[in-house]
Protein backbone atom coordinates (compact mmCIF):
# COMPACT_ATOMS: atom_id res chain seq x y z
CA UNK A 1 0.00 0.00 0.00
CA UNK A 2 1.36 3.42 -1.00
CA UNK A 3 1.89 6.34 1.36
CA UNK A 4 -1.00 8.23 -0.26
CA UNK A 5 -3.34 5.31 0.40
CA UNK A 6 -2.32 5.31 4.06
CA UNK A 7 -3.02 9.05 4.20
CA UNK A 8 -6.67 8.54 3.28
CA UNK A 9 -7.15 5.35 5.31
CA UNK A 10 -9.24 5.50 8.47
CA UNK A 11 -9.59 1.79 9.19
CA UNK A 12 -7.05 0.83 11.81
CA UNK A 13 -6.20 4.43 12.72
CA UNK A 14 -6.91 6.17 16.02
CA UNK A 15 -8.74 9.13 14.48
CA UNK A 16 -12.11 7.80 15.56
CA UNK A 17 -10.93 7.83 19.17
CA UNK A 18 -9.29 11.27 19.29
CA UNK A 19 -11.36 13.39 16.91
CA UNK A 20 -13.50 14.88 19.68
CA UNK A 21 -10.41 15.81 21.68
CA UNK A 22 -8.84 17.51 18.66
CA UNK A 23 -12.11 19.32 18.00
CA UNK A 24 -12.29 20.46 21.62
CA UNK A 25 -8.80 21.98 21.52
CA UNK A 26 -9.42 23.56 18.13
CA UNK A 27 -12.63 25.25 19.36
CA UNK A 28 -10.83 26.31 22.52
CA UNK A 29 -8.13 27.98 20.41
CA UNK A 30 -10.75 29.69 18.24
CA UNK A 31 -12.45 31.15 21.33
CA UNK A 32 -9.11 32.53 22.52
CA UNK A 33 -8.53 34.10 19.09
CA UNK A 34 -11.91 35.81 19.31
CA UNK A 35 -11.09 37.17 22.74
CA UNK A 36 -7.66 38.28 21.56
CA UNK A 37 -8.92 40.10 18.49
CA UNK A 38 -12.06 41.56 20.04
CA UNK A 39 -13.99 41.07 16.80
CA UNK A 40 -17.15 39.55 18.28
CA UNK A 41 -16.88 40.64 21.91
CA UNK A 42 -17.11 44.04 23.62
CA UNK A 43 -13.80 43.62 25.45
CA UNK A 44 -10.32 43.05 24.13
CA UNK A 45 -7.64 41.03 25.95
CA UNK A 46 -4.22 40.61 24.46
CA UNK A 47 -3.22 36.92 24.68
CA UNK A 48 0.54 36.59 24.46
CA UNK A 49 2.76 34.61 26.77
CA UNK A 50 6.58 34.64 27.00
CA UNK A 51 8.39 32.07 24.85
CA UNK A 52 9.98 30.28 27.80
CA UNK A 53 7.58 27.97 29.64
CA UNK A 54 5.99 26.24 26.65
CA UNK A 55 9.24 24.95 25.06
CA UNK A 56 10.37 23.46 28.37
CA UNK A 57 7.00 21.80 28.87
CA UNK A 58 7.15 20.53 25.28
CA UNK A 59 10.47 18.80 25.89
CA UNK A 60 9.11 17.02 28.95
CA UNK A 61 5.97 15.97 27.07
CA UNK A 62 8.02 14.68 24.16
CA UNK A 63 10.22 12.56 26.40
CA UNK A 64 7.20 11.03 28.13
CA UNK A 65 5.55 10.26 24.79
CA UNK A 66 8.73 8.60 23.50
CA UNK A 67 8.94 6.47 26.64
CA UNK A 68 5.32 5.40 26.36
CA UNK A 69 5.55 4.58 22.66
CA UNK A 70 8.78 2.60 22.99
CA UNK A 71 7.50 0.67 26.01
CA UNK A 72 4.26 -0.19 24.22
CA UNK A 73 6.01 -1.35 21.04
CA UNK A 74 8.52 -3.40 23.04
CA UNK A 75 5.59 -5.29 24.56
CA UNK A 76 4.07 -5.76 21.09
CA UNK A 77 7.31 -7.06 19.57
CA UNK A 78 8.09 -9.27 22.54
CA UNK A 79 4.65 -10.83 22.28
CA UNK A 80 5.25 -11.56 18.60
CA UNK A 81 8.66 -13.11 19.28
CA UNK A 82 7.30 -15.31 22.05
CA UNK A 83 4.42 -16.51 19.86
CA UNK A 84 6.93 -17.27 17.11
CA UNK A 85 8.98 -19.36 19.54
CA UNK A 86 5.83 -21.19 20.60
CA UNK A 87 4.97 -21.90 16.95
CA UNK A 88 8.45 -23.32 16.40
CA UNK A 89 8.03 -25.69 19.35
CA UNK A 90 4.59 -26.80 18.11
CA UNK A 91 5.92 -27.47 14.61
CA UNK A 92 8.91 -29.37 15.96
CA UNK A 93 6.80 -31.55 18.27
CA UNK A 94 4.31 -32.23 15.48
CA UNK A 95 7.08 -33.35 13.15
CA UNK A 96 8.73 -35.55 15.77
CA UNK A 97 5.47 -37.20 16.88
CA UNK A 98 4.24 -37.91 13.39
CA UNK A 99 7.46 -38.90 11.65
CA UNK A 100 9.93 -40.04 14.32
CA UNK A 101 7.80 -41.89 16.89
CA UNK A 102 7.68 -45.56 15.93
CA UNK A 103 4.42 -47.47 15.64
CA UNK A 104 3.55 -49.70 18.56
CA UNK A 105 3.11 -53.16 17.08
CA UNK A 106 1.74 -54.49 20.36
CA UNK A 107 -1.44 -52.46 19.99
CA UNK A 108 -1.79 -52.40 16.21
CA UNK A 109 -1.15 -49.77 13.56
CA UNK A 110 -4.60 -48.20 13.75
CA UNK A 111 -4.50 -47.67 17.49
CA UNK A 112 -0.93 -46.38 17.26
CA UNK A 113 -1.96 -43.90 14.57
CA UNK A 114 -4.90 -42.73 16.63
CA UNK A 115 -2.62 -42.17 19.60
CA UNK A 116 -0.19 -40.10 17.53
CA UNK A 117 -2.96 -38.07 15.92
CA UNK A 118 -4.48 -37.33 19.31
CA UNK A 119 -1.13 -36.11 20.64
CA UNK A 120 -0.68 -33.85 17.62
CA UNK A 121 -4.17 -32.43 18.03
CA UNK A 122 -3.36 -31.48 21.62
CA UNK A 123 -0.74 -29.10 20.22
CA UNK A 124 -3.41 -27.33 18.18
CA UNK A 125 -5.64 -27.13 21.25
CA UNK A 126 -2.70 -25.63 23.14
CA UNK A 127 -2.37 -22.78 20.64
CA UNK A 128 -6.09 -22.01 20.57
CA UNK A 129 -6.45 -22.06 24.36
CA UNK A 130 -3.41 -19.79 24.73
CA UNK A 131 -5.05 -17.37 22.31
CA UNK A 132 -8.30 -17.43 24.30
CA UNK A 133 -6.38 -16.90 27.52
CA UNK A 134 -4.62 -13.84 26.11
CA UNK A 135 -7.90 -12.40 24.82
CA UNK A 136 -9.70 -12.98 28.13
CA UNK A 137 -12.05 -15.50 26.54
CA UNK A 138 -13.25 -18.72 28.08
CA UNK A 139 -12.67 -21.94 26.17
CA UNK A 140 -15.97 -23.78 26.25
CA UNK A 141 -16.38 -27.52 26.36
CA UNK A 142 -18.01 -27.49 22.91
CA UNK A 143 -15.05 -25.60 21.42
CA UNK A 144 -12.62 -28.06 22.96
CA UNK A 145 -14.65 -30.97 21.63
CA UNK A 146 -14.57 -29.47 18.14
CA UNK A 147 -10.81 -28.94 18.33
CA UNK A 148 -10.15 -32.45 19.58
CA UNK A 149 -12.31 -33.94 16.85
CA UNK A 150 -10.42 -34.53 13.62
CA UNK A 151 -12.21 -33.66 10.39
CA UNK A 152 -11.98 -37.38 9.47
CA UNK A 153 -13.12 -38.45 12.93
CA UNK A 154 -9.68 -39.73 13.90
CA UNK A 155 -9.17 -37.79 17.08
CA UNK A 156 -11.96 -38.87 19.34
CA UNK A 157 -11.50 -39.87 22.98
CA UNK A 158 -10.10 -43.36 22.82
CA UNK A 159 -8.82 -45.99 25.21
CA UNK A 160 -6.41 -48.51 23.80
CA UNK A 161 -7.46 -51.93 25.05
CA UNK A 162 -6.93 -55.06 22.99
CA UNK A 163 -8.13 -58.57 23.45
CA UNK A 164 -5.82 -60.65 25.65
CA UNK A 165 -4.04 -57.48 26.81
CA UNK A 166 -2.99 -57.21 30.44
CA UNK A 167 -4.83 -54.16 31.80
CA UNK A 168 -2.23 -53.57 34.53
CA UNK A 169 0.07 -52.18 31.85
CA UNK A 170 -2.22 -49.18 31.35
CA UNK A 171 -2.43 -48.36 35.02
CA UNK A 172 1.36 -48.42 35.22
CA UNK A 173 1.53 -45.59 32.69
CA UNK A 174 2.54 -47.71 29.72
CA UNK A 175 -0.39 -46.59 27.62
CA UNK A 176 -1.60 -43.04 27.23
CA UNK A 177 -5.16 -41.75 27.01
CA UNK A 178 -5.96 -38.28 25.69
CA UNK A 179 -7.98 -36.03 28.03
CA UNK A 180 -11.60 -35.33 27.21
CA UNK A 181 -13.06 -31.91 26.51
CA UNK A 182 -15.04 -32.09 29.74
CA UNK A 183 -11.91 -32.76 31.77
CA UNK A 184 -10.04 -29.84 30.19
CA UNK A 185 -12.90 -27.34 30.39
CA UNK A 186 -12.89 -27.51 34.19
CA UNK A 187 -9.20 -26.64 34.52
CA UNK A 188 -8.17 -23.08 35.54
CA UNK A 189 -5.24 -23.00 33.10
CA UNK A 190 -5.99 -25.24 30.13
CA UNK A 191 -2.73 -24.67 28.21
CA UNK A 192 -0.67 -25.62 31.24
CA UNK A 193 -2.83 -28.69 31.77
CA UNK A 194 -2.20 -29.74 28.18
CA UNK A 195 1.56 -29.70 28.77
CA UNK A 196 1.02 -32.21 31.59
CA UNK A 197 -0.77 -34.58 29.22
CA UNK A 198 1.87 -34.12 26.54
CA UNK A 199 4.52 -34.98 29.13
CA UNK A 200 2.60 -38.14 30.03
CA UNK A 201 2.47 -39.05 26.34
CA UNK A 202 6.23 -38.65 25.98
CA UNK A 203 6.75 -40.72 29.12
CA UNK A 204 4.47 -43.43 27.75
CA UNK A 205 6.17 -43.78 24.36
CA UNK A 206 9.60 -43.76 26.04
CA UNK A 207 8.60 -46.66 28.29
CA UNK A 208 7.31 -48.60 25.30
CA UNK A 209 10.57 -48.07 23.44
CA UNK A 210 9.00 -46.06 20.61
CA UNK A 211 11.62 -43.32 20.94
CA UNK A 212 15.21 -43.24 22.11
CA UNK A 213 16.72 -40.99 24.76
CA UNK A 214 17.83 -38.39 22.20
CA UNK A 215 14.33 -37.90 20.79
CA UNK A 216 12.92 -37.96 24.31
CA UNK A 217 15.25 -35.12 25.31
CA UNK A 218 14.25 -33.10 22.26
CA UNK A 219 10.55 -33.57 22.91
CA UNK A 220 10.90 -32.68 26.57
CA UNK A 221 12.88 -29.55 25.69
CA UNK A 222 10.15 -28.42 23.32
CA UNK A 223 7.47 -29.00 25.95
CA UNK A 224 9.55 -26.88 28.33
CA UNK A 225 9.71 -24.23 25.58
CA UNK A 226 5.90 -24.29 25.36
CA UNK A 227 5.64 -23.62 29.09
CA UNK A 228 8.21 -20.83 28.81
CA UNK A 229 6.25 -19.24 25.95
CA UNK A 230 3.01 -19.47 27.91
CA UNK A 231 4.66 -17.87 30.94
CA UNK A 232 6.18 -15.09 28.84
CA UNK A 233 2.85 -14.26 27.19
CA UNK A 234 1.14 -14.23 30.58
CA UNK A 235 3.82 -11.86 31.84
CA UNK A 236 3.03 -9.36 29.09
CA UNK A 237 -0.70 -9.75 29.64
CA UNK A 238 -0.63 -9.28 33.40
CA UNK A 239 2.11 -6.65 33.72
CA UNK A 240 0.83 -3.33 32.38
CA UNK A 241 2.85 -0.16 32.23
CA UNK A 242 2.77 1.41 35.72
CA UNK A 243 -0.30 3.59 36.08
CA UNK A 244 1.75 6.53 37.44
CA UNK A 245 3.45 6.93 34.03
CA UNK A 246 0.14 6.95 32.19
CA UNK A 247 -1.50 9.43 34.58
CA UNK A 248 1.45 11.84 34.56
CA UNK A 249 1.78 11.66 30.77
CA UNK A 250 -1.90 12.45 30.18
CA UNK A 251 -1.86 15.32 32.66
CA UNK A 252 1.33 16.84 31.24
CA UNK A 253 0.14 16.50 27.64
CA UNK A 254 -3.19 18.20 28.28
CA UNK A 255 -1.53 21.03 30.20
CA UNK A 256 0.83 21.53 27.27
CA UNK A 257 -1.98 21.51 24.68
CA UNK A 258 -4.13 23.93 26.68
CA UNK A 259 -1.16 26.28 27.08
CA UNK A 260 -0.02 26.02 23.45
CA UNK A 261 -2.54 28.53 22.00
CA UNK A 262 -1.33 31.28 24.35
CA UNK A 263 2.12 31.03 22.77
CA UNK A 264 0.95 30.91 19.15
CA UNK A 265 -1.90 33.43 18.98
CA UNK A 266 0.35 36.44 19.67
CA UNK A 267 2.63 35.61 16.73
CA UNK A 268 0.39 34.00 14.06
CA UNK A 269 -3.11 35.08 15.11
CA UNK A 270 -5.94 33.05 13.61
CA UNK A 271 -3.48 30.63 12.04
CA UNK A 272 -3.09 29.27 15.56
CA UNK A 273 -6.44 27.49 15.18
CA UNK A 274 -5.29 24.97 12.49
CA UNK A 275 -1.80 24.87 14.02
CA UNK A 276 -3.13 23.79 17.42
CA UNK A 277 -5.48 21.33 15.71
CA UNK A 278 -2.57 19.68 13.85
CA UNK A 279 -0.38 19.61 16.96
CA UNK A 280 -3.23 18.09 18.99
CA UNK A 281 -3.85 15.46 16.32
CA UNK A 282 -0.19 14.44 16.29
CA UNK A 283 0.40 14.33 20.05
CA UNK A 284 -2.94 12.80 21.04
CA UNK A 285 -2.57 10.26 18.24
CA UNK A 286 0.79 9.10 19.58
CA UNK A 287 -0.74 8.80 23.06
CA UNK A 288 -3.65 6.73 21.71
CA UNK A 289 -1.35 4.47 19.67
CA UNK A 290 0.73 3.73 22.75
CA UNK A 291 -2.40 2.83 24.72
CA UNK A 292 -3.59 0.46 21.98
CA UNK A 293 -0.28 -1.24 21.18
CA UNK A 294 0.38 -1.73 24.90
CA UNK A 295 -1.95 -4.75 24.81
CA UNK A 296 -0.93 -6.66 21.66
CA UNK A 297 -3.29 -9.60 22.04
CA UNK A 298 -6.63 -8.11 21.05
CA UNK A 299 -8.24 -7.95 24.48
CA UNK A 300 -8.69 -4.17 24.26
CA UNK A 301 -11.96 -4.48 22.36
CA UNK A 302 -12.70 -0.78 22.69
CA UNK A 303 -10.54 0.01 19.67
CA UNK A 304 -10.89 -3.16 17.67
CA UNK A 305 -8.09 -5.55 16.78
CA UNK A 306 -6.50 -4.24 13.54
CA UNK A 307 -3.44 -3.07 15.47
CA UNK A 308 -3.20 -6.23 17.58
CA UNK A 309 -1.36 -9.42 16.78
CA UNK A 310 -3.52 -11.58 14.45
CA UNK A 311 -3.72 -14.51 16.84
CA UNK A 312 -6.76 -15.99 15.09
CA UNK A 313 -4.83 -16.07 11.81
CA UNK A 314 -1.81 -17.63 13.53
CA UNK A 315 -3.99 -20.41 14.95
CA UNK A 316 -5.64 -21.06 11.59
CA UNK A 317 -2.23 -21.37 9.95
CA UNK A 318 -1.10 -23.89 12.55
CA UNK A 319 -4.34 -25.83 12.10
CA UNK A 320 -3.87 -25.91 8.32
CA UNK A 321 -0.30 -27.16 8.73
CA UNK A 322 -1.39 -29.95 11.07
CA UNK A 323 -4.27 -30.99 8.83
CA UNK A 324 -1.94 -31.08 5.84
CA UNK A 325 0.52 -33.27 7.71
CA UNK A 326 -2.11 -35.71 8.96
CA UNK A 327 -3.77 -36.09 5.56
CA UNK A 328 -0.64 -36.19 3.40
CA UNK A 329 -0.30 -39.79 2.18
CA UNK A 330 3.39 -39.30 1.40
CA UNK A 331 4.10 -38.43 5.03
CA UNK A 332 1.59 -40.66 6.78
CA UNK A 333 3.19 -44.09 6.23
CA UNK A 334 0.97 -46.57 8.11
CA UNK A 335 -1.39 -43.75 9.14
CA UNK A 336 -2.63 -42.87 5.66
CA UNK A 337 -6.37 -42.61 5.18
CA UNK A 338 -6.63 -45.82 3.18
CA UNK A 339 -5.25 -47.68 6.21
CA UNK A 340 -7.66 -46.04 8.68
CA UNK A 341 -10.69 -47.68 7.09
CA UNK A 342 -13.10 -46.99 9.93
CA UNK A 343 -12.78 -43.21 9.58
CA UNK A 344 -14.14 -42.96 6.08
CA UNK A 345 -17.73 -42.34 7.06
CA UNK A 346 -18.78 -41.45 10.60
CA UNK A 347 -22.44 -41.91 9.71
CA UNK A 348 -22.04 -45.59 8.88
CA UNK A 349 -23.53 -46.92 12.09
CA UNK A 350 -24.93 -50.28 13.02
CA UNK A 351 -25.36 -52.60 15.95
CA UNK A 352 -22.73 -55.31 16.44
CA UNK A 353 -22.08 -57.91 19.03
CA UNK A 354 -19.33 -57.24 21.54
CA UNK A 355 -16.13 -59.24 21.66
CA UNK A 356 -17.60 -61.71 24.13
CA UNK A 357 -20.43 -62.54 21.75
CA UNK A 358 -23.09 -60.72 23.76
CA UNK A 359 -25.36 -58.14 22.14
CA UNK A 360 -26.30 -56.45 25.41
CA UNK A 361 -25.87 -52.75 24.68
CA UNK A 362 -28.13 -50.16 23.06
CA UNK A 363 -25.25 -47.98 21.93
CA UNK A 364 -24.52 -47.08 18.32
CA UNK A 365 -21.44 -48.96 17.14
CA UNK A 366 -19.39 -49.67 14.06
CA UNK A 367 -16.89 -52.47 13.50
CA UNK A 368 -14.07 -53.03 11.04
CA UNK A 369 -11.65 -55.89 10.40
CA UNK A 370 -8.03 -55.85 11.54
CA UNK A 371 -6.27 -59.00 10.47
CA UNK A 372 -8.09 -61.91 12.09
CA UNK A 373 -9.68 -59.62 14.69
CA UNK A 374 -12.80 -57.51 14.63
CA UNK A 375 -12.43 -54.14 16.33
CA UNK A 376 -15.55 -52.40 17.56
CA UNK A 377 -16.12 -48.67 17.79
CA UNK A 378 -18.72 -47.23 20.14
CA UNK A 379 -20.13 -44.21 18.32
CA UNK A 380 -22.03 -42.81 21.27
CA UNK A 381 -23.64 -43.59 24.57
CA UNK A 382 -22.01 -45.13 27.64
CA UNK A 383 -18.73 -46.94 27.86
CA UNK A 384 -18.53 -50.54 26.76
CA UNK A 385 -19.65 -52.75 29.64
CA UNK A 386 -17.61 -55.81 28.73
CA UNK A 387 -15.26 -57.60 31.11
CA UNK A 388 -12.66 -54.83 31.41
CA UNK A 389 -11.73 -55.57 34.97
CA UNK A 390 -12.25 -59.28 35.30
CA UNK A 391 -8.54 -59.82 35.67
CA UNK A 392 -8.20 -62.41 32.93
CA UNK A 393 -7.12 -59.92 30.29
CA UNK A 394 -10.06 -60.65 27.99
CA UNK A 395 -12.69 -58.41 26.56
CA UNK A 396 -11.02 -55.39 25.03
CA UNK A 397 -11.60 -53.04 22.11
CA UNK A 398 -10.70 -49.69 20.65
CA UNK A 399 -13.26 -47.38 22.24
CA UNK A 400 -14.04 -44.22 20.34
CA UNK A 401 -16.61 -41.43 20.38
CA UNK A 402 -17.66 -39.72 17.11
Amino acid sequence: MTSLAYFFRFSGSVIINIWWQVLLLTCYTAVLCIIDGGSFVEFHVRIEFPQTLIPVLGVVTGLLLVFRTNSAYDRYWEGRKIWGSMTLSVRTLTRIIWLMVEHDDSIGSIESCLEKVSAVRLLLVFCVTVKNLLQHKETSESELEQLLRDKNCWNIKHTILLANQNLDMKTNGLYWSRPTSKELANKPNIPLELTYHLTLYVKSILKRGLIDSVIHGGMNNNIVALVESLTGLERILRTPIPIAYSIHLVQTLWIYLFALPYQMIGSIGWFAVPAVGIASFALLGILAIGAEVEDPFGSDTEWGTENDLPLNQFCEEIKAEIENLLTNPFLSFDCSEDKIVETKDCDDESIHENVNGENTMSQRRRSYPRGNESVIEIIGGNRYDGNYGDGDGTGGLLQSWC
